[in-house]
């Protein structure tokens, strides 16, 4: 038999005449091998283009590997002849180890291992932080706010909070809501001022407004504006006052009351002083003119004893008020000696207790009691 196979040619000896089954042993033999190769190129070079291609777009499918491919061989005819023989010369060289000789130096001897692209784990997407406030919401929130009287509270919705928040975002922005939060404070401190509200009553008075302004803004030009006009305000109801004898009644509406105002707000202030002077002044002219006309602890409400009772509680070291209340205690006690000497224990009492009410503590008055009511026995 001819060969015309260069690689068959030069490995394999053939002697004799060759037996129809192994001619066909022989042919399907080659056709195995050439499937071989073709099977070892396409797992070579299969595996390195699937692998580029899956690391650069990941989109189309991988080919497929030597392992999943199957070819089947062809059935082999029958064999003519009742008997094969059943063993070949030792000097044939088997199709087997044809096969596997030309297998061998086709494959490349080292295969690198094919890279698996690295598995994407899905990771859910992070919440974004939320977005701080503009300074437009900002501006609109605190007017918002504004117009609803919230300046300082609500603890968690005011103006003034808000005010903070624009004053680290836009200091212009935020110096426009602090104006406006002040200037409602100073208008409605002015309202009360007409009206008379300086430091009363407890719920709503100029004094207030000042101290929320004071509080908020301690070095704003309306702090010391409001706080000028409170005391000009007081100091011309006191003059009022004083004009139409308002000195110490009616109760809700007299000087004393007025200058107790200003002493709360500014007890070293020149109008506090002013105003305690001359009230004293004119409590001391009016309680002369009661004693001049013996009104010492009558009637109720315009005598002597009473003026100095007033003077001393405005001020309490007032010699002038001291001496006007032992005078009155001297003159009970020369009418209670008089009324005792004539023999008129009774009405000498009455006198005596008259003038312990305006001096508790005049010793005279005491001494004499006690020989009245000896002599009563």
């Amino acid at each position: 038999m001819h060969v015309s196979d260069p690689v068959l040619k030069n490995r394999v000896v053939l002697t004799g005449e060759l037996h129809p089954a192994i001619l066909w042993s022989m042919i399907i033999g080659f056709f195995v091998v050439l499937v071989g190769a073709f099977m070892a190129g396409a797992y070579i070079f299969g595996d390195k283009t699937q692998t580029v291609i899956s690391n650069e777009t990941q989109a189309k499918a991988p080919l497929p590997t030597p392992s999943q491919i199957t070819i089947s061989a062809p059935e082999e005819p029958p064999l003519k002849g009742a008997n094969m023989p059943q063993a070949v010369s030792s000097d044939i060289v088997s199709l087997a180890d044809v096969s596997s000789s030309i297998e061998s130096e086709r494959k490349p001897k080292y295969l690198p291992p094919t890279e698996q692209p690295e598995s994407v784990v899905a990771m859910p997407p992070m919440a974004a932080p939320p977005e701080p406030a503009s300074v437009k919401n900002l501006l609109a929130k605190a007017k918002k706010q504004i117009a609803r009287k919230r300046f300082t509270s609500p603890a968690d919705d005011n103006a003034y909070d808000t005010y903070h928040q624009l004053l680290e975002k836009a200091p212009e922005q935020a110096q426009s809501v602090l104006d406006d939060i002040l200037a409602w404070y100073f208008k409605q401190a002015q309202k009360y001022i007409t009206r008379g509200r300086f430091t009363r009553p407890q719920k709503g008075n100029a004094y207030k407004m000042y101290q929320k302004i004071r509080e908020i803004a301690p070095q704003h030009h309306n702090v010391a504006i409001l706080f000028n006009n409170i005391i000009n305000g007081l100091n011309e109801q006191a003059t009022q006052q004083l004009q139409k004898e308002r000195l110490t009644s009616p109760s809700s509406n007299n000087a004393y009351l007025t200058y107790q105002e200003l002493l709360t707000l500014a007890p070293n202030h020149q109008n506090t002083q002013s105003l305690l002077k001359t009230l004293i002044d004119r409590l001391l002219s009016q309680a002369k003119e009661q004693m001049e006309n013996r009104h010492y602890t009558s009637p109720k409400n315009n005598n002597a004893a009473k003026t100095y009772q007033k003077i001393l509680t405005i001020s309490p070291n007032n010699t002038q008020a001291k001496r006007g209340i032992k005078k009155i205690a001297q003159e009970y006690y020369q009418l209670a000696f008089d009324n005792k000497k004539a023999g008129r224990y009774i009405s000498s009492m009455t006198w005596i207790e008259k003038g312990l009410r305006v001096d508790p503590d005049n010793a005279a008055l005491n001494r004499l009691k006690q020989k009245v009511e000896e002599q009563m026995k």
